[in-house]
């Protein structure tokens, strides 16, 4: 073993056969506030138990010092924890650790451990809750990888990633400061709730939970039931995206795919929490694809615009026809309507396959009236979510389209579509 007294910083060197810090230079007994080897040593315990702030901090120390020697590599490894002093003060540590083989101690680590300052804490604890911020969760979670994919326990874990409805509404009403409070008290209600150290705020109002017992529901149901009672002149709740994690995929991997199954919820104080799968992902990643393509497909010819009969009970004649809209994709196939409207109206892109559908509708009437053809009234759907934008008007284009094909207004019918008509009842009659 070297002469570690006069290395820079604060060294200990630990024996993996003997399982304990086996020297100690006075730089690092100074950090954990001892005055002499034998006082450590007594204080020390077995892997790490005498030294480390709470049993989280001792689970990560001893993960990864098992991931690090299953790894077979001498190369640094860095570890971030808290570690406990002499009078119990918990003290924020950044550990460098590489594996030296000594011909008479066998296989030891070199240990150096680096106090933290405030402006190197807060990379690692977000400044608002205190909670870990997303680099520090991802980092920490990432080291015990390995332990997840080898373990053969069946223990289930999850991620689960938190958005607060309505928070930015919240912030506007309330200021910054007041947001700020909220936070705080979001924060804590995730650490009375879930008891575990793993909670970090990834941004705004994201959060994210490494939880790893079965009643995650029960906790997520308790935290919605906390967030909906925070205010009593102002609603907000929890949206929660849960999924399985068992290490095969990088930890912001999981975490991207927790917040998918979050943002598949639809603002329903309800139904506040969606569990990730396979199908979600295509059902997302074809929704993207739409919102992405709309423009090609109207460009290229792959909206396709079929004419359902409207007859009268009575007699059985003819007296009307439905225009119903159709997406037939090179490389999806052909896409009913209930697949690709939803996502052209939460993209607020749905006033673009109406208008090319009211000029595809207009020029086939035309052509039919010029050549003598019969022609009976044509009904379309418009989506209510065309009339909320201010910079299109759907009515300035039905009379364009009109006057352009030299129609009769009698010609084409416009309907709302039941659904967003449902939904924004209010929006549609004008009532508060």
């Amino acid at each position: 073993m070297e002469n570690i007294e006069f290395m820079p910083g604060g060294i200990l060197i630990y024996s993996l056969s003997q399982k304990k810090i086996v020297k100690i230079n006075s730089k690092a007994l100074e950090i954990f506030g001892f005055e002499s080897f034998k006082e450590f040593n007594e204080n020390q315990g077995e892997e790490f138990e005498g030294l480390a702030a709470s049993a989280e901090d001792l689970n990560r120390l001893r993960n990864s010092l098992t991931c690090f020697v299953e790894s077979n590599t001498k190369n640094f490894s860095c570890i971030f924890t808290r570690i406990k002093t002499k009078n119990g003060t918990a003290v924020f540590i950044e550990d460098f650790w590489e594996l030296v083989n000594d011909s008479d101690l066998g296989s030891l680590f070199y240990i150096f451990v680096v106090p933290l300052n405030k402006r190197v804490l807060d990379t690692y604890f977000d400044p608002i809750t205190g909670l870990y911020t997303r680099n520090h969760f991802s980092d920490t979670l990432e080291q015990q990888r390995f332990n997840y994919l080898t373990e053969k326990s069946g223990k289930q874990r999850y991620i689960i990633s938190f958005n607060i409805v309505r928070f930015k509404l919240f912030n506007t009403a309330f200021g910054i400061e007041g947001g700020n409070r909220c936070l705080k008290k979001i924060a804590e209600s995730f650490r009375e709730i879930f008891q575990c150290e793993m909670i970090a705020r990834f941004s705004g109002d994201r959060f994210v939970i490494f939880y790893e017992e079965d009643d995650v529901v029960t906790k997520i149901q308790l935290a919605h039931e906390r967030v909906l009672s925070l205010y009593e002149n102002f609603y907000l709740w929890l949206e929660a995206g849960v999924y399985r994690y068992d290490g095969k995929v990088p930890v912001i991997t999981a975490c991207d795919f927790a917040k998918i199954a979050c943002d598949a919820i639809h603002l329903n104080k309800e139904h506040f929490y969606c569990l990730y799968t396979e199908r979600l992902r295509n059902e997302l990643e074809l929704k993207k694809y739409v919102q992405d393509n709309i423009d090609k497909a109207i460009r290229n010819g792959y909206i396709e615009i079929f004419y359902q009969p409207i007859l009268r009970t009575l007699s059985g004649r003819l007296c009307g026809m439905e225009a119903l809209a159709r997406w037939n994709d090179p490389s999806h196939g052909f896409m009913p309507a209930d697949i690709f409207i939803p996502a052209l109206e939460e993209s607020q892109t749905c006033y673009k396959l109406d208008a090319y559908v009211v000029e595809q509708i207009s020029k086939s009437l035309s052509i039919r009236i010029d050549k003598g053809l019969p022609v009976v009234p044509v009904s379309l759907n418009f989506s209510i979510r065309d009339f909320e934008l201010s910079h299109v008007s759907l009515l300035k284009i039905l009379n364009e389209n009109i006057l352009k094909y030299g129609l009769s207004c009698e010609y084409i019918k416009i309907e709302l579509s039941e659904t967003s008509a449902i939904e924004d009842e209010k929006k549609v009659t004008g009532r508060n």
